[in-house]
């Protein structure tokens, strides 16, 4: 099953290469017609967050309950990044940061270049 980018098929809308769709290949059903499409889901992205060079991450303290993608929002302004937060945070709550959690973050002036290096990586 060969599927190809969101981004190299013209009647699908581009996508800002913060969100994590653009990390997975796109596939059509073999038994529907040609514009149907669906991501492989059952495929993820992993970091091992002790991998990273500490001087791309801070320390971050969580003062109350907050979603993902609020979190993302407050960090980089856009909520589209939740996944980049949790996958540094792989033991984290799937659905809050509880108040108190200390998490690890991408500081923001690295997130180009680690946005970068994930597409790279998987070959996009």
């Amino acid at each position: 099953m060969d599927g190809i980018f969101q981004r190299d098929i013209a009647e699908l809308p581009s996508l800002d290469k913060n969100r994590y769709e653009t990390l997975f290949r796109v596939y059509t059903a073999e038994d529907t017609p040609k514009n149907f499409y669906y991501y492989n889901i059952t495929k993820s992205i992993k970091i091992d967050p002790d991998q990273i060079d500490e001087s791309f991450v801070i320390e971050y303290t969580i003062t109350k309950d907050t979603p993902w993608t609020t979190l993302s929002f407050e960090l980089y302004g856009t909520l589209f990044l939740w996944w980049l937060i949790k996958i540094l945070n792989p033991d984290s709550d799937t659905f809050l940061v509880k108040a108190e959690t200390k998490i690890k973050v991408i500081r923001p002036e690295y997130l180009e270049s680690v946005l970068d290096e994930i597409q790279s990586q998987i070959g996009i």
